[in-house]
């Protein structure tokens, strides 16, 4: 009999559970008013709504805009079609360094796809400046305190394609007795090294220092959030900082991280590109937004 009751207790509550939530919800949390839905014919929406679709950054990054991406697949077939371009040819890395200014920015991960289709293109990391995706690394040098190579400095090239134990060497002598070298090695996965030297036949000495730089565009940054990270970032007297982020750099203009930089860069919630300095070397590291969208990380060693 006890067992009866207990049965029929459960069933009544249950169905007190079942069909009084329903009046209990509505009485104590009541839904807001629809209101009707406006009908919207296609390619009625507002200027604004469109700006603001195409502004909105995704999960992933990239770019989402169509012009921007049509725009950027026909800079990049006239961009690297220069034949002049050292070509890297790494186990998990494809692409090419520009001998004008130095720059490693064409650069593919060839064991990551953009997609699951078949024949699916390898997601690119770096684009040449100028395209609607540009992200690159730059090499250089300063000279008595001056820029004396720079992004218009038209390099020479020996060696290549850049390969694990081949080499890329590109040089340039600026007539005033200095001759600029960078050697460039890659391993077998995704570390490119760059060598930077000079040979000083002036009659006087120079004072050089070699820099490295990364720009990039946050048009293509991924989404950032509370817990994954997507901006500058680096490694300071061994402890990480996340940040800035883009909003926070463009207000103040450039941020100078305390501490010996061990790395520096940016990064988007799966792929991050990273200036590394020689270890134990006093390097001096500087973020700074460049207005248009762009940032650069740089690094003075």
């Amino acid at each position: 009999m006890d067992n009866k009751r207990n049965i029929i207790l459960f069933v009544v509550l249950s169905a007190v559970m079942l069909f009084g939530w329903d009046a209990f919800s509505r009485w104590y949390f009541p839904q807001p008013v629809q209101k009707p839905a406006v009908e919207q014919t296609a390619g009625s929406s507002s200027a604004e709504d469109e700006k603001l679709r195409h502004s909105r950054t995704n999960r992933e990054g990239g770019l989402h805009n169509a012009a921007d991406i049509a725009q950027e697949r026909k800079d990049l077939a006239t961009d690297l079609a220069a034949p002049v371009r050292v070509k890297i040819a790494a186990p998990e890395i494809a692409g090419s360094i520009n001998p004008v200014g130095a720059r490693i920015d064409d650069l593919t991960l060839t064991k990551h796809l953009q997609g699951i289709e078949k024949g699916s293109d390898p997601v690119r990391l770096f684009s040449p400046a100028g395209t609607p995706a540009e992200y690159f690394s730059q090499f250089g040098f300063m000279l008595d305190g001056q820029l004396a190579t720079s992004g218009d400095t038209p390099w020479q090239v020996s060696g290549g394609p850049l390969a694990p134990g081949k080499p890329a060497t590109l040089s340039w002598d600026n007539g005033k007795g200095q001759l600029f070298t960078v050697k460039f090695t890659v391993d077998e996965h995704y570390m490119i090294t760059a060598e930077q030297t000079v040979a000083n036949t002036g009659a006087a000495p120079v004072v050089v220092q070699p820099y490295a730089l990364i720009k990039r565009t946050s048009k293509t940054a991924s989404g950032d959030s509370w817990n994954v990270h997507s901006g500058p970032i680096g490694a300071f007297d061994e402890a990480v900082t996340y940040g800035p982020d883009y909003d926070d750099l463009a207000e103040s203009g450039s941020e100078k991280p305390t501490g010996r930089p061990d790395w520096m860069g940016f990064t988007d919630i799966y792929w991050l590109a990273a200036l590394v300095a020689q270890d134990g070397q006093d390097a001096q590291a500087q973020f700074r937004s460049l207005g248009g969208e762009l940032f650069q990380a740089d690094l003075n060693y």
